[in-house]
């Protein structure tokens, strides 16, 4: 064997024994990511065409039910998730039921209360007008009438338009219809928030469009962007579905690309970055925090979700999750019911098809 042949079995035994580069610790991976991912925050209320009467419901609110477009604009109810950002141009994956929420039980609502508001409405107009003809039988033209208890006092004149205002209201909805009522989502304003960052008011949020969101009820994902197609915060990188094992450039005879429909064993560890219960603990004395959180995958399900011991709470929908690599694994969309410590993710694949059929 002559000294080329002794060298060259000598590189190529040490290139077969090369170190296997190590994940890095996750709290660079948490660095990494933290400015990518977002809060989102969308203030909605649903539009209700009954008949020819249009009515507005807010299911964060106290009223919940408005017949004045002004009023209910004024009181939309608000909900928390969050997101990631894709693109350059502003576009930000998450849940569809975080920009798109659904309210199951609005039917069962809109004819209970409607019935009780009528009946309320129906005894208080019969109540002052009965007032009113007992105040002209017995009191006439008198300027007062007073309370046994003596303690409300009302004019003639204030009473006889308080009546007015009741069959006012009375009217509007004593005739509605709900048989064959139809519902629309009106989604007045989507904003994110960065991480890092103090929202002191309003105009602190960037403001999105909603896209497209995911047609298969089994697939909870949606698309929005910044409206001016720009990001006020660029973040250190953008998440996307390569595979950043640097083992598989470092030595790609060894490794290769993970499979994105199996990217993940059980008991591989996870790590999520998002906003759990939204403001409430995303909002310190030094801006806008978003919160790391760890766990592994328990079960691999089927190909519409994954499962992993991650505890989350209302508000993290829409956070990504990811291995030890920094590599995409799933998109979380719900805990398990009754549990502490376990979620469910949309895996990768199903992630990668809906973001590429935009």
């Amino acid at each position: 064997m002559n000294n080329f042949t002794i060298i060259l079995s000598c590189f190529l035994w040490f290139a077969g024994c090369k170190e296997e580069i190590k994940p890095e610790d996750p709290s660079l991976l948490f660095e990494r990511y933290k400015g990518n991912v977002v809060l989102i925050v969308n203030e909605f209320y649903y539009e209700i065409t009954a008949g020819e009467s249009i009515l507005y419901f807010s299911p964060n609110t106290k009223e919940k039910f408005f017949t004045d477009i002004e009023e209910v604009k004024q009181k939309p109810s608000v909900s928390f998730g969050t997101g990631f950002i894709m693109s350059e141009s502003g576009h930000i994956l998450t849940n569809r039921h975080v920009v798109s929420p659904s309210e199951s039980a609005l039917d069962e609502q809109m004819v209970s209360y409607f019935e009780d508001k009528r009946n309320y409405l129906e005894y208080l107009v019969k109540s002052t007008r009965d007032t009113l003809d007992n105040f002209q039988i017995y009191f006439g033209d008198s300027a007062m009438i007073e309370t046994a208890e003596n303690e409300k006092r009302w004019t003639f004149g204030s009473l006889f338009w308080y009546h007015k205002l009741l069959e006012v209201e009375l009217n509007k909805v004593i005739d509605i219809d709900l048989t064959n009522a139809s519902t629309r989502l009106v989604r007045q304003r989507i904003a994110i928030a960065f991480n890092d960052t103090f929202i002191t008011e309003a105009d602190d949020l960037q403001e999105c469009i909603f896209l497209r969101e995911s047609m298969d009820p089994n697939v909870d994902l949606a698309l929005i962007q910044t409206k001016t197609q720009e990001l006020q915060k660029r973040p250190q990188q953008f998440i996307d579905f390569a595979d950043h094992n640097p083992n598989i450039l470092d030595q790609p005879d060894k490794f290769s690309p993970r499979d994105i429909n199996d990217p993940i064993e059980i008991n591989e560890p996870v790590y999520m970055i998002g906003y759990n219960h939204g403001l409430d603990l995303a909002l310190t004395s030094q801006g806008i925090k978003s919160q790391f959180t760890s766990g592994n995958i328990s079960q691999k399900g089927d190909e519409k979700r994954i499962l992993y011991t991650i505890p989350t709470l209302e508000g993290s929908s829409g956070s990504p999750v990811f291995d030890k690599w920094g590599n995409l694994v799933a998109v979380n969309f719900a805990k398990v019911a009754n549990t502490q410590g376990f979620s469910f993710g949309v895996p990768v694949h199903l992630v990668k098809k809906f973001y590429e059929q935009f």
